[in-house]
């Protein structure tokens, strides 16, 4: 392995976050001021600026608003605020699996909403006098429907094929990305079991490892896939973090990567698909918090660096720029520096990519992050 990994442009260029913390400021403070009306649409605004424009009816009070294969429906008036996230009919079969199910979600993930079983339908609801509402509680409440909403729609779709009650709006990728991605997965499969035979005969499991989840981050980074995929990768990249001998770990791995390389186009094609985001599972991008999440990484690369051990210094920072991606919805100026110093080093030899990676790294980590931005984007 004496050059980097191929470097694929994801094929939805921007992530970055629309909610703002100001508006969000004045949605608690009409709140506050007992103004419920304006503190519900000021909190959708602080969400995203067309929310209300694009979802809402003309007296404002009701919105039905898509998020993936799910559509949350929000009504409220002076006295009280109501959210439903209709999901499946109850399937002619396996209901009390079903029943089980949605009984161990509502017990174990759910904190404010609940699953509720309505005239054979199954719903996820939260109601509320607008009193008890506060602007970041119901913030929380969309945040929870939205994420656990996807766990309930995965799970009762495909594995009790329950019928889902609201059709979802999904515009599927095209046959150019979907040829892109097929490759982009190929390719990087190939490139990921090529950098473990590396390091397999000398048993050098750390570096293995940070091989196998710089490939998962980076074709989710790619595809923005939906559906089994996603899952998958997910999936593989919880498994990367389990309580586990390292060379087990790394062997379940090498094992997710086959059954990714097995999928045919076909089998893809149906997970890759543009759809409506209403609350993001991830954070906005903060610098200071990325400084302290990753610090005890780049002392670690640092050290990697100056012993010239630049390979391992390498691999390390790729699955770092990606983890950020993962974790993050990266603002513009962040994901400026990190695509840059990914595309530019893209099956670089080690020796050449290295140093750039690093220092887009050093101006992230150091402060020099800002001031640098102009440099960059020359």
């Amino acid at each position: 392995m004496k050059h980097t990994f191929s470097f694929h442009f994801p094929v939805i260029t921007s992530t970055a976050s629309q909610e703002s913390s100001e508006v969000l400021d004045l949605s608690i403070e009409a709140f506050e001021n007992g103004d419920f009306l304006t503190a519900m649409h000021t909190l959708l605004d602080s969400i995203h600026p067309d929310l209300r424009k694009r979802f809402g009816n003309v007296s404002g009070q009701e919105f039905h608003i898509p998020h993936g294969a799910m559509t949350i429906i929000i009504r409220f008036d002076k006295e009280h605020l109501h959210i439903k996230a209709p999901l499946v009919y109850l399937p002619a079969q396996e209901q009390i699996a079903i029943m089980r199910q949605a009984a161990a979600i509502n017990f174990q993930d759910l904190d404010l909403s609940r699953i509720v079983l309505q005239d054979n339908q199954l719903n996820l609801e939260y109601h509320s006098p607008c009193i008890h509402s506060h602007p970041k509680k119901i913030y929380n409440v969309l945040k929870e429907i939205c994420h656990i909403g996807e766990k309930c729609d995965r799970i009762f779709t495909h594995e009790f094929d329950a019928e889902r009650i609201i059709h979802p709006r999904f515009t599927p990728y095209d046959f150019g990305a979907t040829d892109y991605i097929y490759e982009a997965i190929q390719q990087s499969c190939r490139e990921c079991q090529e950098a473990l035979r590396l390091f397999e005969t000398s048993r050098q499991f750390n570096e293995m490892w940070n091989i196998l989840n710089a490939t998962f981050l980076k074709l989710i980074y790619v595809a923005q896939p939906q559906g089994e995929l996603l899952h998958l990768l997910q999936n593989a990249i919880r498994d990367l973090g389990r309580d586990l001998p390292l060379a087990e770990i790394v062997h379940k791995g090498k094992t997710a990567i086959r059954e990714l390389q097995e999928k045919s186009k076909e089998d893809i094609s149906t997970d890759l698909f543009y759809a409506e985001t209403f609350i993001p599972g991830k954070h906005r991008s903060n610098l200071q918090n990325i400084r302290e999440e990753y610090n005890a990484a780049f002392k670690q690369i640092t050290t990697y660096m100056e012993a010239g051990e630049l390979k391992k210094a390498g691999i390390r920072m790729i699955n770092l720029f990606y983890d950020i991606y993962y974790q993050n919805q990266v603002q513009e100026d962040l994901n400026l520096t990190v695509g840059k110093a990914l595309s530019e080093t893209s099956a670089q030899p080690w020796s050449q990519a290295a140093p750039i990676l690093y220092s887009a790294l050093e101006n992230i980590m150091l402060g020099k992050f800002r001031k640098n931005i102009s440099h960059l984007a020359a």
